[in-house]
């Protein structure tokens, strides 16, 4: 009997393998993601429809990694999670909620990622990403105000007491708001703080504020795990698929990425309403009654001094918003200048917002071959 060569029994063994693959795509439903790197920035819902709407498949056999939802802080996102079965922490059982008429994104998604599980995006491998967002000075302001040791008592809060002892540190160098802000006025990332992220020093104020700011000491949470933080996060970055939702076009988003996922995945519609619930578009868990109210001890003022500070502070979070806008599959040219005109409104008088987005979408036409959609 003759014996193989060493190039015929590889050649032999990658035949078997592609066999192999090609019968469990056919028996066993194991499909590759349906959103190729080719379908980044320049998709829309209706390029979907037409390109890459397929036959009924069922989303569990799609592919083991699914998507996953990534909470930024004080954006919606708590809402959110509650229309998700798999909407909960990584340490709790899942699935966490019986959801009824699930959406496709419900059923797509396999993992929620919000403090503390934001560190396991560092090992994620998603078909697609659904970052929950904010304007960024409106974000900066919420993050602030809801961590605040004088506001999460007045909402009478439990913590540990090395907790409290950071957040009364901070309270000596940051009474309110208009204080903290305008620590960051100039240069906010020239500062010395050689200490543990853990670790509150309040000697040198200017220095501590724009350590907490720029994610160098861990007071505030919501302001610690920022955008630009989160998207480092991710791995492979530039080869990944993103839907954004809005907490200003909140139910529009979620609605329009349940449409694309649906078309996307062939999901029938009887199987995957994207109705919001009432009573989900009504729960307000990511502002208490007492913001609402203006009843919190520490408000949402800032005067225009402190505003222009703040504003100077948040450019690089505002480049990073503008990416993500630039390469989300559900933000058209439409929505794409809500968020610009917003952010204008916002911080457009101290930051130069289509000097930004034109530099963003040099650097993204550099990575991909089909460039991004030209906004004017």
């Amino acid at each position: 009997m003759k014996r193989c060569t060493a190039r015929e029994t590889t050649l032999l063994a990658l035949g078997l393998g592609v066999v192999l693959v090609s019968f469990a795509q056919l028996h066993l439903g194991l499909q590759t993601p349906p959103f190729p790197p080719s379908t980044l920035l320049h998709s829309t819902s209706q390029s979907y429809k037409m390109s890459y709407s397929r036959a009924e498949i069922i989303p569990q056999n799609i592919s083991a990694h699914g998507g996953g939802l990534v909470h930024i802080g004080k954006t919606g996102g708590s809402t959110l999670s509650l229309l998700l079965r798999n909407g909960c922490h990584s340490f709790m059982r899942h699935p966490c909620y019986n959801i009824s008429n699930e959406s496709p994104a419900s059923r797509l998604i396999e993992k929620y990622y919000h403090v503390p599980d934001f560190g396991l995006l560092r090992e994620s491998q998603h078909d697609f990403y659904v970052i929950t967002a904010r304007d960024p000075l409106d974000r900066a302001v919420s993050a602030f105000v809801y961590d605040h040791i004088r506001n999460r008592d007045a909402r009478n809060e439990t913590m540990d007491p090395m907790q409290r002892e950071r957040y009364e540190a901070a309270y000596v160098c940051f009474p309110t708001l208009e204080v903290f802000a305008a620590y960051l006025k100039g240069n906010s990332s020239d500062f010395h703080y050689p200490y543990h992220r853990k670790e509150v020093h309040p000697e040198s104020c200017r220095d501590l504020a724009r350590a907490a700011f720029h994610g160098h000491v861990r007071i505030y949470s919501h302001l610690y795990f920022s955008l630009e933080r989160i998207r480092s996060f991710i791995p492979g970055i530039k080869n990944r698929v993103f839907f954004l939702i809005r907490q200003e076009r909140l139910w529009d988003d979620w609605i329009q990425t349940n449409r694309i996922l649906q078309d996307t995945y062939g999901l029938s519609s009887q199987d995957s309403s994207y109705d919001v619930p009432v009573e989900a578009r009504e729960d307000r868990r990511n502002s208490t009654n007492l913001e609402i109210n203006n009843r919190l001890p520490v408000g949402k003022t800032l005067s225009s001094l402190a505003t222009q500070s703040l504003c100077r502070a948040l450019e690089t979070e505002y480049t990073v918003f503008f990416w993500f806008l630039l390469i989300a599959n559900n933000i058209d040219n439409e929505e794409f200048m809500f968020s610009l005109n917003k952010a204008k409104e916002s911080c457009g008088r101290y930051l130069n917002m289509d000097e930004m987005i034109r530099k963003e979408s040099i650097s993204i036409r550099e990575v991909f071959e089909h460039g991004v959609r030209v906004r004017k």
